[in-house]
């Protein structure tokens, strides 16, 4: 049972517009920040190179709290609003499917998506 919720938080989150959003903004940024002075993330370096292993683990550190915070919100809370307004949360519970599988399932499709965006800006920085 587990499978199928996973697949199903797979197949509606890549069907959203969220991921893209959210994806090409935090590429654009991570990207800006790695390529201009203009754009900072992760605090000011001055004295060393915008490529050097320092400033990306820097940046990547800010990107990741950056994903967690907004990305890792809207996936997780998501899911859990979208059974409540549907008023579907309690067909859920009585039905055989199992507590844990149903979360885990959910949970594990928000993580995913949440490492999606962060490869994505983390590829904006390898760019």
């Amino acid at each position: 049972m587990f499978s199928h919720i996973f697949r199903f938080e797979l197949a509606f989150h890549s069907r959203q517009p969220l991921l893209y959003v959210v994806s090409l903004v935090i590429f654009i940024l991570s990207f800006g920040a790695t390529t201009s002075d203009n754009i900072q993330m992760g605090g000011v370096i001055t004295n060393i190179n915008i490529n050097s292993p320092y400033n990306v683990v820097s940046m990547l550190s800010s990107v990741s709290f950056i994903v967690s915070l907004i990305a890792g919100v809207a996936y997780a809370s998501g899911a859990v609003l979208r059974d409540f307004d549907h008023k579907i949360a309690e067909l859920f519970f009585t039905t055989r499917v199992n507590k844990f599988n149903y979360l885990m399932g959910r949970f594990c499709g928000a993580v995913t998506f949440c490492f999606i965006v962060y490869f994505i800006a983390a590829l904006g920085v390898f760019l």
